[in-house]
C-alpha cells in the first residue's frame, strides 16, 4: 500500500513538469536586451557563407559585468560543420571573436551541426527583464546611438576538414571601424 501511495505522490509531483509548465525561477544575473536606438546590433550579409546567423540579441547585465550575445545559427550548406568562429566588430573599432561551449570554442568533439539544422548560442537560462525607464537611465541607454555592432561568421571548419574563410571581409570591416573611430 505504501508503494502505491508513493507512486501516486510521485506522479502528482512529476505531472506539472511533464505537462510543459515551467516554474517562475530566475537564473543568474538579470539582463536587458540592448535597444536598437542605443546599440544597433546587426548581422552581416554573407550570401556565400553556409552558416547563417539569425535572431541576434545583445544582452546587457543590469548589475554590471560582461554583455552577452545570444543568436541562432543555421547550417544552410551541404556539409556538417565541426567548428566555427563568429566575430563581433563595433563602430568604436573594438570587438573580437565570440565563443561558447564545445564545439563552438574550437574543441574537437563528436558534435557537429548537420546540414539544415540549427543551434542556439548563448541559450543558457538567464533572466531577461524588460527595459524600464529606470534601467534605461541606470545603464546609460538613453536613446542616443552609441555604437553599431556587426556580427559575422569569420571561419568554418567542416567535418571533412575543409574550411570556409571570411577573414578578409572581417579584417576589412574592423579596419573600416578603426578608421571611423579616429
Amino acid at each position: 500500500m505504501r508503494f502505491v501511495i508513493l507512486c501516486i505522490c510521485t506522479l502528482f509531483l512529476w505531472a506539472p513538469s511533464a505537462s510543459g509548465q515551467v516554474s517562475p525561477k530566475t537564473f543568474g544575473p538579470q539582463h536587458v536586451i540592448a535597444p536598437a536606438d542605443s546599440i544597433f546590433l546587426t548581422v552581416a550579409a554573407q550570401p556565400d557563407c553556409p552558416l547563417k546567423i539569425e535572431e541576434a540579441q545583445l544582452l546587457i547585465p543590469v548589475s554590471g559585468g560582461q554583455a552577452r550575445y545570444r543568436y541562432s545559427l543555421v547550417n544552410r550548406g551541404s556539409k556538417p560543420i565541426r567548428y566555427f568562429t563568429v566575430v563581433a566588430w563595433n563602430s568604436t573599432g573594438t570587438g573580437g571573436t565570440l565563443s561558447g561551449p564545445a564545439p563552438w570554442d574550437g574543441r574537437v568533439t563528436t558534435r557537429v551541426l548537420r546540414s539544415g539544422k540549427s543551434a542556439t548560442v548563448g541559450k543558457d537560462q538567464i533572466s531577461v527583464v524588460p527595459l524600464s525607464p529606470n534601467l534605461r537611465e541606470k545603464l546609460n541607454l538613453n536613446g542616443k546611438l552609441q555604437t553599431v555592432i556587426v556580427l559575422l561568421v569569420d571561419q568554418i571548419t567542416f567535418d571533412d576538414g575543409s574550411k570556409y574563410d571570411a577573414a578578409r571581409a572581417s579584417k576589412s570591416l574592423i579596419d573600416y571601424f578603426v578608421d571611423l573611430a579616429k
